[in-house]
């Protein structure tokens, strides 16, 4: 099964009612990760999932447990590089599924990365 299918499979049972694109951030090292997703909410914009939980939209202790299964299936893909920054982005729409895979050098900026990341898949949603 693809990557980008397992994703979807594991996120599709905690996504919010409603949302009709979403766009996961995953951040995966040897020895560390950071996931979120944004769920674009028609009429409010891309809401990021901590703050759905935060509102009790979706159950943050499920959320835990889905990004710690999408961090090993991401080291596990082949397009894992160890030694590397692997930023994998999913994007999940009504009709697709797609995926993008960056890498950077383990000195480069994690705030930099996410500046760049939210500029790229966030700025051109219209509600």
């Amino acid at each position: 099964m693809k990557l980008e299918t397992m994703v979807y499979d594991r996120l599709k049972h905690i996504l919010p009612d409603g949302a009709k694109h979403v766009v996961v951030f995953s951040c995966v090292t040897d020895d560390y990760y950071e996931l979120f997703f944004y769920a674009a909410i028609p009429g409010t914009g891309y809401v990021q999932c901590y703050q759905l939980a935060e509102e009790d939209l979706l159950d943050a202790d499920q959320l835990d447990r889905v990004f710690s299964q999408i961090t090993m299936d991401i080291r596990s893909a082949s397009q894992y590089q160890r030694g590397q920054i692997n930023v994998f982005t999913f994007v999940l729409s009504e009709s697709s599924i797609h995926l993008d895979v960056q890498y950077a050098n383990p000195e480069e900026s994690l705030y930099r990365i996410k500046k760049d990341w939210r500029k790229q898949y966030l700025s051109d949603f219209h509600t």
